[in-house]
């Protein structure tokens, strides 16, 4: 019986230190995969900051290389430019009223009841009531930015195309104007940028056979 009672205790002292053993490496191996995580969720981190893009609420860049905000800057002015020149400047019999509201949030007011008064002493406008003529205008190109700061000093040309039943003209129209930067007006004014000085030149393009 002593024999017995010995080996006992010597099977529970070993199962023990087993017990123990198999403790300790559960508990490292959960260690190494803890601390494997924690160096693959940095990795990620690290990897998605670089891709990150911070933007304020006028859509520019906060944080970022200067070739980029100047990159930035362009496309935005541009797309400001786009839209300006095709809301002052086309028009169909069902649009006339809804172009004109939507460019006033692009351009000085005053500046469009000029173009405006314009395409109706040409009676651009009563032809496209009368006869469905269509005016259809497209940026081209920006041609110049000048001044560091606002108001920047914008030029940029757009073709206007005129459909009419008989034939089609084509105007090349030459736009200046100052820059400045106002709250952004979504979806009227996406870009926070608006013209004021804001005029156009008009040169009748000679149409292809």
């Amino acid at each position: 019986d002593k024999e017995n009672i010995i080996k006992g205790m010597d099977d529970l002292a070993i199962a023990k230190k087993n017990h123990s053993l198999v403790m300790k490496l559960i508990i490292v191996f959960s260690a190494v995969v803890v601390m494997g995580v924690l160096v693959w969720a940095f990795s990620v981190v690290n990897a998605a900051m670089g891709k990150i893009l911070v933007v304020d609420k006028g859509g520019e860049y906060m944080k970022t290389k200067v070739e980029d905000n100047k990159s930035l800057f362009v496309a935005l002015l541009t797309h400001h430019c786009a839209m300006t020149s095709y809301y002052t400047n086309s028009f169909d019999r069902n649009s006339i009223k809804e172009n004109q509201a939507k460019a006033a949030f692009l351009a000085s007011n005053d500046n469009l009841k000029r173009i405006f008064a314009m395409y109706v002493q040409q009676k651009a406008y009563g032809d496209a009531l009368d006869r469905g003529v269509t005016y259809k205008c497209e940026f081209k190109e920006l041609l110049s930015v000048k001044g560091e700061q606002e108001p920047y000093l914008v030029t940029f040309s757009s073709i206007l195309t005129i459909y009419d039943v008989y034939n089609t003209k084509k105007i090349l129209i030459t736009s200046s104007g100052e820059v400045i930067r106002q709250k952004v007006k979504y979806p009227e004014n996406v870009t926070g940028f608006y013209f004021k000085n804001y005029t156009q030149e008009y040169q009748t393009l000679e149409m292809e056979e």
